[in-house]
Protein backbone atom coordinates (compact mmCIF):
# COMPACT_ATOMS: atom_id res chain seq x y z
CA UNK A 1 0.00 0.00 0.00
CA UNK A 2 2.59 2.47 1.28
CA UNK A 3 5.37 1.41 -1.98
CA UNK A 4 2.17 2.37 -4.23
CA UNK A 5 1.42 5.65 -3.09
CA UNK A 6 4.99 6.90 -2.82
CA UNK A 7 5.72 5.18 -6.04
CA UNK A 8 2.48 6.93 -7.46
CA UNK A 9 4.13 10.70 -6.29
CA UNK A 10 7.16 9.22 -7.73
CA UNK A 11 6.55 9.02 -10.83
CA UNK A 12 6.13 12.83 -11.50
CA UNK A 13 9.44 13.38 -11.23
CA UNK A 14 9.90 11.00 -13.68
CA UNK A 15 6.82 12.37 -16.24
CA UNK A 16 8.95 15.62 -15.76
CA UNK A 17 12.26 14.20 -16.84
CA UNK A 18 10.98 12.47 -20.15
CA UNK A 19 8.50 15.27 -21.11
CA UNK A 20 11.78 17.42 -21.00
CA UNK A 21 14.06 14.58 -22.91
CA UNK A 22 11.16 14.09 -25.38
CA UNK A 23 10.64 17.57 -25.76
CA UNK A 24 7.12 16.85 -25.32
CA UNK A 25 5.81 20.05 -23.87
CA UNK A 26 4.08 21.46 -27.13
CA UNK A 27 1.06 18.61 -26.06
CA UNK A 28 -0.04 20.75 -23.19
CA UNK A 29 -0.12 23.47 -24.65
CA UNK A 30 -4.08 23.47 -25.89
CA UNK A 31 -4.66 21.98 -22.71
CA UNK A 32 -3.41 24.10 -20.48
CA UNK A 33 -5.05 27.16 -22.12
CA UNK A 34 -8.56 25.63 -21.79
CA UNK A 35 -8.07 24.10 -18.26
CA UNK A 36 -7.26 28.16 -17.48
CA UNK A 37 -9.92 29.40 -19.35
CA UNK A 38 -12.40 26.92 -17.21
CA UNK A 39 -10.34 27.00 -14.49
CA UNK A 40 -10.97 31.12 -14.28
CA UNK A 41 -14.97 30.76 -14.50
CA UNK A 42 -15.07 28.15 -12.26
CA UNK A 43 -13.34 30.07 -9.25
CA UNK A 44 -15.30 33.06 -9.78
CA UNK A 45 -18.26 30.94 -9.96
CA UNK A 46 -17.19 29.25 -6.34
CA UNK A 47 -16.35 32.61 -5.24
CA UNK A 48 -19.53 34.17 -5.99
CA UNK A 49 -21.38 30.95 -4.86
CA UNK A 50 -19.74 31.27 -1.56
CA UNK A 51 -21.11 34.52 -0.66
CA UNK A 52 -24.46 33.67 -1.30
CA UNK A 53 -24.25 30.14 0.65
CA UNK A 54 -22.12 32.47 3.43
CA UNK A 55 -25.51 34.63 3.35
CA UNK A 56 -27.67 31.65 3.20
CA UNK A 57 -26.59 30.01 6.48
CA UNK A 58 -26.24 33.28 8.08
CA UNK A 59 -29.92 34.03 7.55
CA UNK A 60 -30.62 31.10 9.15
CA UNK A 61 -29.17 32.97 12.84
CA UNK A 62 -32.43 34.44 14.52
CA UNK A 63 -29.92 36.02 17.02
CA UNK A 64 -27.52 38.86 17.08
CA UNK A 65 -25.60 37.62 20.16
CA UNK A 66 -22.72 36.12 18.41
CA UNK A 67 -23.56 36.59 15.18
CA UNK A 68 -20.17 37.57 14.15
CA UNK A 69 -19.26 34.50 14.79
CA UNK A 70 -21.79 32.81 13.18
CA UNK A 71 -20.79 35.28 10.02
CA UNK A 72 -17.35 33.98 9.90
CA UNK A 73 -18.19 29.96 10.44
CA UNK A 74 -20.34 30.09 7.92
CA UNK A 75 -17.78 31.98 5.33
CA UNK A 76 -15.12 29.50 6.67
CA UNK A 77 -17.87 26.35 5.95
CA UNK A 78 -18.99 28.08 2.31
CA UNK A 79 -15.68 28.64 1.26
CA UNK A 80 -14.38 25.17 2.14
CA UNK A 81 -17.63 23.50 0.41
CA UNK A 82 -17.00 25.43 -2.88
CA UNK A 83 -13.10 24.47 -3.17
CA UNK A 84 -14.66 20.62 -3.00
CA UNK A 85 -17.34 21.56 -5.22
CA UNK A 86 -14.71 23.23 -7.94
CA UNK A 87 -11.98 20.57 -7.85
CA UNK A 88 -15.16 17.61 -8.01
CA UNK A 89 -16.37 19.07 -11.42
CA UNK A 90 -13.43 21.24 -12.48
CA UNK A 91 -11.37 17.98 -12.57
CA UNK A 92 -13.92 16.20 -14.79
CA UNK A 93 -15.30 18.93 -17.06
CA UNK A 94 -11.00 19.16 -18.21
CA UNK A 95 -10.63 15.19 -18.06
CA UNK A 96 -13.60 15.29 -20.83
CA UNK A 97 -12.85 18.35 -22.83
CA UNK A 98 -8.99 17.89 -23.28
CA UNK A 99 -8.96 13.97 -23.38
CA UNK A 100 -8.27 13.70 -26.97
CA UNK A 101 -4.89 15.65 -26.55
CA UNK A 102 -4.00 13.60 -23.32
CA UNK A 103 -4.81 10.71 -25.20
CA UNK A 104 -1.98 11.76 -27.29
CA UNK A 105 0.52 12.62 -25.25
CA UNK A 106 0.17 9.48 -23.56
CA UNK A 107 0.54 7.52 -27.08
CA UNK A 108 4.20 9.35 -27.51
CA UNK A 109 5.07 8.79 -24.19
CA UNK A 110 4.95 5.03 -24.50
CA UNK A 111 6.68 5.75 -28.22
CA UNK A 112 9.39 7.25 -26.40
CA UNK A 113 9.68 4.21 -23.40
CA UNK A 114 9.07 1.03 -26.18
CA UNK A 115 10.77 2.28 -29.41
CA UNK A 116 7.48 1.64 -31.24
CA UNK A 117 5.81 4.24 -33.70
CA UNK A 118 3.28 6.28 -32.65
CA UNK A 119 -0.32 5.45 -34.56
CA UNK A 120 -1.58 8.31 -36.64
CA UNK A 121 -4.23 10.64 -35.80
CA UNK A 122 -7.95 9.49 -36.94
CA UNK A 123 -11.00 11.20 -36.53
CA UNK A 124 -12.77 8.71 -35.35
CA UNK A 125 -10.42 7.49 -32.53
CA UNK A 126 -10.26 11.25 -31.27
CA UNK A 127 -13.95 10.94 -31.09
CA UNK A 128 -14.32 7.59 -29.41
CA UNK A 129 -11.90 9.19 -27.03
CA UNK A 130 -13.84 11.53 -26.07
CA UNK A 131 -16.99 9.43 -25.53
CA UNK A 132 -14.87 6.99 -23.37
CA UNK A 133 -13.74 10.07 -21.35
CA UNK A 134 -17.31 11.10 -20.74
CA UNK A 135 -18.77 7.78 -19.61
CA UNK A 136 -15.66 7.49 -17.37
CA UNK A 137 -16.23 10.77 -16.17
CA UNK A 138 -19.77 10.59 -15.68
CA UNK A 139 -19.18 7.06 -13.91
CA UNK A 140 -16.15 8.32 -11.24
CA UNK A 141 -18.92 11.65 -10.62
CA UNK A 142 -21.62 10.23 -9.30
CA UNK A 143 -19.73 7.64 -7.57
CA UNK A 144 -17.18 10.63 -5.75
CA UNK A 145 -20.31 12.84 -5.50
CA UNK A 146 -22.08 9.60 -3.33
CA UNK A 147 -18.98 8.72 -1.41
CA UNK A 148 -18.43 12.37 -0.88
CA UNK A 149 -21.98 12.97 1.27
CA UNK A 150 -21.83 10.18 3.02
CA UNK A 151 -18.54 10.91 4.38
CA UNK A 152 -19.27 14.27 5.12
CA UNK A 153 -22.86 13.31 6.89
CA UNK A 154 -20.28 10.46 9.35
CA UNK A 155 -18.01 13.43 10.02
CA UNK A 156 -20.94 15.24 11.77
CA UNK A 157 -21.25 12.57 13.58
CA UNK A 158 -18.34 13.50 15.99
CA UNK A 159 -17.32 17.04 16.59
CA UNK A 160 -14.30 18.98 14.95
CA UNK A 161 -12.33 15.42 15.33
CA UNK A 162 -14.87 13.88 12.72
CA UNK A 163 -14.45 17.01 10.20
CA UNK A 164 -10.91 16.49 9.82
CA UNK A 165 -11.01 12.71 9.42
CA UNK A 166 -13.87 13.23 6.51
CA UNK A 167 -11.50 15.96 5.27
CA UNK A 168 -8.85 13.66 4.84
CA UNK A 169 -11.36 10.69 3.73
CA UNK A 170 -12.39 13.32 1.07
CA UNK A 171 -9.74 14.22 -0.30
CA UNK A 172 -8.35 10.34 -0.69
CA UNK A 173 -12.09 10.08 -2.68
CA UNK A 174 -11.41 12.64 -4.83
CA UNK A 175 -7.37 11.45 -5.35
CA UNK A 176 -8.78 8.27 -6.66
CA UNK A 177 -10.69 9.37 -9.25
CA UNK A 178 -8.52 11.58 -10.43
CA UNK A 179 -5.94 8.99 -10.85
CA UNK A 180 -8.57 6.83 -12.35
CA UNK A 181 -9.33 9.41 -14.56
CA UNK A 182 -5.67 9.83 -15.68
CA UNK A 183 -4.93 6.20 -15.85
CA UNK A 184 -7.24 5.59 -18.24
CA UNK A 185 -6.30 7.11 -21.22
CA UNK A 186 -3.72 4.40 -21.27
CA UNK A 187 -6.18 1.86 -20.41
CA UNK A 188 -8.39 2.82 -23.07
CA UNK A 189 -5.76 2.87 -25.47
CA UNK A 190 -4.87 -0.83 -24.43
CA UNK A 191 -8.27 -1.80 -25.48
CA UNK A 192 -9.61 -1.88 -21.81
CA UNK A 193 -13.20 -2.02 -21.19
CA UNK A 194 -14.60 0.29 -18.63
CA UNK A 195 -14.90 -2.54 -16.18
CA UNK A 196 -11.73 -3.47 -16.93
CA UNK A 197 -10.46 -0.01 -16.65
CA UNK A 198 -12.47 -0.37 -12.82
CA UNK A 199 -10.85 -3.90 -12.12
CA UNK A 200 -7.44 -2.55 -12.88
CA UNK A 201 -7.59 0.94 -11.21
CA UNK A 202 -9.16 -0.75 -7.75
CA UNK A 203 -6.32 -3.71 -8.10
CA UNK A 204 -3.49 -0.76 -8.11
CA UNK A 205 -5.63 1.47 -5.86
CA UNK A 206 -3.12 2.87 -4.15
CA UNK A 207 -0.75 3.62 -7.97
CA UNK A 208 -4.58 5.70 -8.25
CA UNK A 209 -3.99 7.73 -5.16
CA UNK A 210 -0.53 8.50 -5.09
CA UNK A 211 -0.62 9.79 -8.42
CA UNK A 212 -4.21 11.60 -8.25
CA UNK A 213 -3.12 13.26 -4.90
CA UNK A 214 -0.73 15.43 -6.32
CA UNK A 215 -3.07 16.34 -9.33
CA UNK A 216 -5.31 17.05 -6.47
CA UNK A 217 -2.79 19.44 -5.02
CA UNK A 218 -1.05 21.00 -8.06
CA UNK A 219 -5.21 22.24 -8.60
CA UNK A 220 -4.82 24.28 -5.60
CA UNK A 221 -1.45 26.28 -6.86
CA UNK A 222 -3.05 29.12 -8.80
CA UNK A 223 -2.72 29.94 -12.66
CA UNK A 224 0.23 27.53 -12.68
CA UNK A 225 -1.24 24.56 -11.31
CA UNK A 226 -4.59 24.31 -14.26
CA UNK A 227 -1.76 24.77 -16.46
CA UNK A 228 0.51 21.31 -15.55
CA UNK A 229 -1.48 19.58 -13.51
CA UNK A 230 -3.57 17.73 -16.73
CA UNK A 231 -0.16 16.92 -18.54
CA UNK A 232 1.76 15.78 -16.11
CA UNK A 233 -0.74 13.87 -14.35
CA UNK A 234 -1.35 12.07 -17.45
CA UNK A 235 2.35 11.76 -18.21
CA UNK A 236 2.93 10.22 -14.45
CA UNK A 237 -0.42 7.57 -14.71
CA UNK A 238 0.60 6.45 -18.26
CA UNK A 239 4.19 5.49 -17.26
CA UNK A 240 2.65 3.95 -13.81
CA UNK A 241 -0.02 2.21 -15.90
CA UNK A 242 2.51 0.68 -18.15
CA UNK A 243 4.64 -0.62 -15.75
CA UNK A 244 1.80 -2.73 -13.89
CA UNK A 245 1.35 -4.18 -17.73
CA UNK A 246 4.26 -5.18 -18.09
CA UNK A 247 4.70 -6.47 -14.85
CA UNK A 248 1.39 -8.70 -15.05
CA UNK A 249 2.63 -10.18 -18.35
CA UNK A 250 6.15 -11.42 -16.78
Amino acid sequence: MLNDFLRGLRSYSQALDIMSRYRLWSYMLIPSLISLVLGAVAIGLAIGYADDLGSLITGYYPWEFGRGVVEAAAAVVSGLLMVVVFLLLFKYIVMVIVAPFMGMLSEQIESKMTGSPAPAFQLGQMLADVWRGLRVALRNLFREIGLTLVITLLGFVIPVVGNLISAALIFVVQAYFAGFGNMDYTLERKRYGLQDSVAFVRQHRWLAIGNGSLFVLMLLVPILGVLVAPALGTASATLLSLERMKQSST
